[in-house]
């Protein structure tokens, strides 16, 4: 039953996104795509895990795909600039949202060692997305002008991404931690809540394609594309 809430959060999620994609675009998919590079981080497995036997899932793991579904969309359907720079942004919203987070913290319950590695934990996770994404924003570049097919392409850069960033984060936080925290089982299920996700990518990509989008065009000006 469980498991469920990471369906629900996969569903609610991405229809916010079909929606605020066909109307407001490129904003919307900043917004959408700061908003869950944030939340993966805040609502992370250590601080709300869902034990299902050995493994423990977190819904950080379908908000994190969500986030870098949204930096390759941003990428087919606009170019390589806007994608690094919807990147950059959520890299830099990360670590403010760490910085506001340790300073809250201290001053509501005094210092601590583990303000240190929440801070630090959240740096690694930059470092983890920073390294998923661009290689695959260029990867994803490379198949398009290969003429791979666009479902392809984002099933595997997703998948790609995903891998890099669970294997570093979860591996960091393993090491530091002297695997006191059950590695394999929140990596397992990182694994699993991000391969429903991407499924979820591919069926959204589908719907977005039907609906038209709001795109900037060279005069800044707002005008539709199928």
């Amino acid at each position: 039953m469980d498991f469920l809430f990471l369906v629900l959060t996969a569903v609610l999620v991405f229809a916010i996104l079909i929606v605020s994609n066909r109307f407001w675009g490129k904003d919307a998919l900043f917004v959408v795509g700061i908003g869950c590079a944030i939340g993966s981080n805040i609502y992370n497995v250590g601080d709300y895990g869902i034990v299902i036997g050995n493994l423990v899932f977190g819904i950080d793991s379908v908000i994190y795909t969500v986030f870098v579904f949204v930096v390759l969309l941003c990428l087919k359907n606009y170019d390589e600039k806007s994608a690094f720079t919807l990147l950059y942004s959520a890299m830099g919203s990360i670590m403010l949202s760490a910085l506001l987070v340790f300073i809250a913290s201290w001053a509501s319950a005094g210092f601590a060692s583990n303000l240190i590695w929440g801070f630090v934990s959240y740096l690694i996770s930059v470092i983890a997305t920073f390294a998923a994404l661009f290689i695959t924003i260029k990867l994803f570049k490379y198949f398009e002008g290969k003429n791979l097919n666009v479902y392809l392409n984002f099933l595997i850069n997703v998948l790609i991404a995903s891998f890099i960033n669970s294997l570093i984060y979860f591996g960091a936080v393993a090491i530091i931690s002297g695997f006191e925290e059950n590695f394999l089982g929140q990596l397992g299920a990182s694994y699993i809540g991000k391969l429903m996700s991407t499924a979820f990518s591919l069926l959204t990509y589908f719907i977005c394609t039907k609906l038209p989008y709001k795109k900037i065009d060279e005069n800044d000006n707002q005008i539709e594309k199928n």
